[in-house]
């Protein structure tokens, strides 16, 4: 079945227009951009104003308000360089009655008229089905055809707001208010303006599991920095930030001696260490 498909450009209200011509007003610290658009689910349309957030339009009632006949969903159309409204006149159909499909992870097409496709999210019809939440959108073998599948939360592993270390530099979130998911420490401080991690642990000021962020100004030391803490301790900088202390006696013991004579400069080797001897 061939199709011609027509993008929309049309103004909304307030006079605001996709595809913008109008230049950036310079709010760098926006979430988007002045005139970028985005499809959400299979009928949605965002569009970022000057108050620097995404609002939604929906591109059948668009559409028709265009004069087309229908909307063929959101899509990417090339002709302009971004997102946009798909309108058509054509009148073919695009399912039969009863074909379900699934759009993305969240959105359930399903052919209620026997000829085009309506959208749906998972989430609403798991609760109007009387479910809490949606798992997502999937094709179901034992019915042989796409669905929503839904959960209730007593079949939950975890509540809204959650978190605990996923390993030593790992956070695990409970996003959904059902699942955990699991985040790299390193890319969460990165993300936060930071460096790196110093890893995954409980902060007792928030009364949480966190990821210790760092960057190398906050840092005691470098990366290789050995020196003596005192007589009988060496300091090391492991994780290229802090010193950790190590003693000396059970140091030379790990590495076959029998006892520590103490920690001094060692000219050939050109550093802080700890003397080793055996009996």
């Amino acid at each position: 079945m061939k199709r011609t498909l027509t993008t929309i450009i049309a103004c909304l209200a307030l006079s605001s227009c996709w595809p913008w011509w109008s230049s950036d007003p310079g709010t760098d610290w926006c979430a988007c951009d002045y005139g970028d658009t985005t499809c959400s689910g299979y009928d949605w349309l965002g569009s970022c104003e000057d108050d620097c957030s995404f609002t939604y339009h929906d591109c059948t009632a668009l559409c028709r308000d265009a004069g087309f006949g229908r909307s063929a969903g959101c899509g990417y159309d090339s002709s302009s360089g971004g997102y946009a409204c798909l309108c058509t006149d054509d009148t073919e159909c695009d399912c039969i009655a009863e074909e379900a499909t699934c759009w993305d992870f969240d959105t359930l097409l399903t052919c209620d008229d026997g000829c085009f496709w309506s959208a749906y999210d998972c989430d609403d019809l798991c609760r109007a089905s009387g479910w809490d939440t949606s798992t997502g959108c999937a094709h179901d073998f034992a019915a042989g055809e796409d669905t929503c599948f839904c959960e209730d939360y007593e079949d939950c592993v975890c509540s809204a707001g959650e978190v605990e270390c996923d390993g030593a530099f790992g956070l695990a979130s409970c996003d959904d208010g059902c699942y955990w998911y699991s985040y790299d420490c390193d890319a969460l401080c990165e993300d936060a303006g930071y460096e790196y991690s110093t890893g995954c642990g409980w902060d007792s000021s928030a009364g949480e599991d966190t990821c210790f962020c760092e960057s190398s100004s906050d840092c005691d030391c470098s990366w290789g920095e050995v020196e003596c803490w005192d007589h009988d301790s060496i300091a090391s900088c492991d994780d290229d930030c802090y010193w950790y202390v190590y003693d000396c006696d059970a140091l030379c013991m790990d590495a076959g001696y029998d006892y520590t004579t103490g920690c001094a400069y060692d000219w050939d080797a050109g550093e802080d260490t700890c003397f080793c001897e055996s009996y």
